[in-house]
């Protein structure tokens, strides 16, 4: 199953196609089940559906419960994420400056 938009612009197979290469496994990734949010997806699996894909730190209540189970060890992701804000003062000018300073 599928996150069909993981971030904006990203292709609806582009995950499962990043993890397949990690794994070196030649699946196709392509085909099944599409969802427009992470979460339906997530209650999906956890309903039987089928095999989703999901940070783990959307999931760790899930793994932790055993609703969900992780076969594989988690990949890195080729995401990136964008830094929001309705103002500009110095709280947050020290906030961005810490973040640039602590991103690996």
């Amino acid at each position: 199953m599928h996150d069909a938009m993981p971030w904006e612009k990203a292709e609806k197979n582009l995950e499962w196609r990043d993890w397949a290469k990690a794994m070196q496994l030649p699946i196709t990734t392509d085909k099944g089940h599409f969802f427009n949010r992470t979460d339906m997806a997530m209650s999906a699996a956890e309903a039987g559906v089928g095999i989703a894909m999901a940070r783990v730190a959307l999931i760790d209540n899930e793994l932790e419960t055993g609703r969900l189970v992780s076969p594989f060890s988690p990949i890195k992701a080729n995401a990136g994420y964008y830094l929001i804000s309705s103002t500009q003062n110095e709280s947050n000018e020290q906030f961005v400056g810490w973040l640039k300073n602590n991103i690996d």
